[in-house]
């Protein structure tokens, strides 16, 4: 079972601030046992000048699915499984900052974009361990309490308007897990950390 409350309330001040801010409250029961999550979140936007705005953010989030991937040898899959009285759900904390920039005479805006985000209390498969392997329950079959690490860089080009509209996008970003029992107790890049990626459209 799963519940959850949600509440936000969008603050203006100085007339220039614009924030928003909002507690997410979850409870979740399985197998006999609760996990409770209060997270908070909020957003920050100002816009200094006319046409210049900066943006900041910070999420708090408690997960109780996890996604298990497995990148060996055979057909790759992804799996999604539930938090239980052994696996305890996964936490994460995303700090965001960036700016935009826009152009008078000009239909053309530039953000750019840096975030990080932490992860605790993940999982991920033993040793060539697959859950095929065996008769033993899933959760026998994997490393539990890992730790993440997620941070980059977007940089974004937009024409909303004219003949032509569209947007080009770059991302340089870096994702890494953690785990006692894996890689040597060293971080490794997780299944899918996309270094660099480039996105466009045009219409």
């Amino acid at each position: 079972y799963e519940h959850a409350a949600y509440i936000e309330n969008e603050i203006e001040f100085l007339k220039i601030f614009l924030a928003n801010a909002g507690i997410n409250s979850s409870l979740y029961s399985i197998d006999n046992k609760t996990y409770h999550a209060i997270d908070p979140r909020a957003t920050l936007n100002t816009q200094l000048f006319k046409n210049l705005a900066f943006k900041m953010s910070y999420a708090q989030m408690k997960q109780y699915v996890h996604l298990l991937a497995y990148s060996g040898v055979g057909m790759p899959s992804d799996l999604w499984m539930p938090a239980t009285h052994r696996i305890p759900p996964s936490k994460s904390k995303q700090y965001a900052a960036g700016m935009a920039k826009s152009f008078q005479n000009f239909p053309i805006e530039i953000s750019i974009e840096a975030y990080y985000k932490e992860m605790k209390d993940l999982i991920a498969y033993k040793e060539g361990a697959t859950l095929a392997s065996g008769t033993s329950s899933w959760q026998d079959k994997i490393e539990i309490n890992g730790n993440g690490e997620s941070k980059g860089i977007e940089l974004l080009i937009q024409k909303k308007h004219g003949k032509t509209s569209g947007w080009i996008g770059y991302t340089i970003s870096k994702t890494t897990r953690q785990f006692e029992n894996l890689n040597r107790g060293e971080a490794f890049p997780y299944k899918y950390d996309r270094r660099h990626e480039d996105r466009k459209s045009v219409v």
